[in-house]
């Protein structure tokens, strides 16, 4: 399925399949997809909807690996008092994310992962349960203030206020490797993703990919206006290779004070803004990016359902009780509007690492609604929110780079954040589920920083959720709508989960300015 064909999936499945879909009889719900499929009265588009479905269910129960006594007894390794009453109550709260599955739930593959990481209870009882210390202020802060990663982000935050904004040069190698079971020898497709010239990213090289560009490997570098930017290969291997690409650049961010009056720019909606026009502090070269699209409407996540439009009246019915006189079509009521939106985001939404997002029904609603998603879901849900009541917003994705710091070697992992349009005031950044961590934590000045601001600390190789690759792939992707560590197929089937192992390495990076 190709990025263009994912909008079917805004279509409503029969009853029938959704009940044996969500009672977690799978065997049964394909069964009634082939039955619906051979009939001649089905219209083409409820089969091509159906077809589709046949990919979620495959996968969805890929990603909950635990039934319930073996949860219990996964936590008990570390807490051996408890409970699956515990559990139970977790799971009724929303802090536990599960399935049906043959008519019993199950746990999240990394359900424990979450627990640990948005309860702080839960993690000092694990790291006691270990033999390790653990602070008070460990104890209380779900966002451990103390560790050197939070601590960086507190440098990096009153560094940028300080003194106006940040450089930072980073060096990257990405790899990706089919894991030995999976592999055969054959022909295959494999995508990167690298850096894409945008308002924080600038003076990117590629500096080294292997297998180089041959005869018998052809090698595709995207253009810079890319949405979704890779390296590529096809070639036909007869052994298992390690895909590789290193590249550098370097990520800016320019410090905004929401706390002052906007300027006029003299643009007006309809104006294309980029990251060279759109504010003069950007800097780098043409994104290409438009207000336009970023009102726009894209199926099947992005839509201004009945849910989202209620969410955003209610939020901004709350801002104008509390400030009747506000002129929400002004510079200042679209920032504060925003801002209610963020607010809701990272104090109603907590996180929760999620399934993949090819089985999820409506990213945003599954947020605003279930009131927990990770980094990209809370993104998503403030980018609808934004565009739903006219405000320009737009994705930006890829990986959350850390240098060396008080002992924390250079790392990467995945993520996904904002950006939105206020006039007078340019693009801004959102990262509400770095936002969040802050609010939880009780880190007011944290919190505040992530509505309007960023740290340097990234590697955004998309400007858009749900673009296709350069060249398109054959297969679904195993995420159709992101692209942060890689993707690759063989000429008849995807790779999925496990079978192939993704890494991005940070060789070097320092402060620039």
């Amino acid at each position: 399925m190709l990025e263009k064909d994912l909008a079917i999936l805004a279509v409503e499945l029969p009853e029938d399949i959704l009940k044996a879909k969500w009672c977690g009889d799978f065997t049964r719900a394909l069964r009634l997809i082939d039955q619906r499929c051979a009939l001649e009265r089905t219209p083409r588009f409820l089969k091509k909807r159906l077809q589709a479905e046949k990919e979620v269910l495959l996968r969805l129960p890929l990603d909950y690996g635990y039934g319930v006594p073996e949860a219990v007894a996964l936590v008990q390794k570390d807490i051996p008092d408890f409970t699956e009453a515990e559990l139970q109550r977790l799971m009724d709260e929303s802090k536990a994310d599960w399935i049906y599955i043959d008519g019993k739930p199950h746990l999240a593959t990394r359900f424990y992962e979450t627990l640990k990481d948005v309860n702080p209870d839960i993690a000092a009882r694990a790291a006691r349960g270990r033999g390790e210390s653990i602070g008070e202020n460990q104890a209380q802060n779900a966002d451990f203030e103390e560790t050197p990663n939070s601590r960086l982000k507190n440098f990096s935050m009153h560094y940028i206020s300080a003194h106006g904004g940040r450089s930072d040069y980073f060096r990257i190698r990405a790899t990706l490797r089919i894991t030995d079971e999976a592999f055969r020898p054959g022909r295959v497709l494999v995508h990167l993703p690298i850096p894409k010239p945008q308002i924080n990213m600038t003076a990117i090289r590629i500096l080294r990919v292997f297998p180089e560009d041959s005869e018998t490997c052809k090698v595709t570098i995207a253009p810079e206006d890319a949405p979704a930017r890779t390296v590529s290969w096809e070639a036909t291997i007869t052994e298992n290779t390690t895909i590789e690409v290193e590249y550098e650049y370097i990520s800016t961010i320019n410090y905004k004070d929401l706390r002052k009056q906007p300027q006029d720019t003299g643009r007006t909606e309809g104006s294309s803004f980029d990251s060279a026009s759109s504010e003069s502090d950007a800097p780098g070269r043409t994104e290409g990016s438009s207000l336009a699209s970023a009102l726009a409407e894209a199926s099947p996540h992005l839509r201004f359902t009945p849910t989202i439009r209620a969410l955003a009246a209610e939020l901004i019915e709350n801002l104008q009780k509390a400030e009747p006189d506000l002129d929400l079509s002004a510079p200042e009521g679209r920032l504060k509007t925003a801002r209610a939106f963020y607010n809701y985001c990272t104090t109603n939404v907590t996180y929760s690492y999620t399934r993949n997002y090819f089985t999820l029904e409506q990213i945003p609603e599954y947020a605003a609604l279930g009131q927990k998603g990770d980094c990209g879901v809370q993104a998503l849900l403030f980018i609808t929110l934004c565009r739903s009541v006219g405000i320009p917003a737009r994705w930006q994705s890829g990986l959350y780079v850390t240098p060396a710091f008080e002992g924390m070697e250079a790392d990467s992992g995945m993520h996904d954040w904002a950006q939105f349009y206020i006039e007078g005031y340019g693009w801004l950044f959102a990262d509400p589920s770095f936002g969040g961590s802050a609010y939880r934590a009780g880190n007011q000045d944290r919190w505040n920083y992530y509505f309007g601001n960023l740290d340097t600390f990234r590697m955004a190789a998309n400007s858009e959720f749900q673009a296709p690759f350069t060249p398109p792939k054959r297969f679904t992707r195993r995420d159709p709508y992101d692209n942060q560590m890689g993707e690759a197929e063989y000429e008849d089937r995807p790779l999925l989960g496990q079978e192939v192992v993704r890494t991005a390495e940070v060789s070097e990076s320092y402060q620039v300015h």
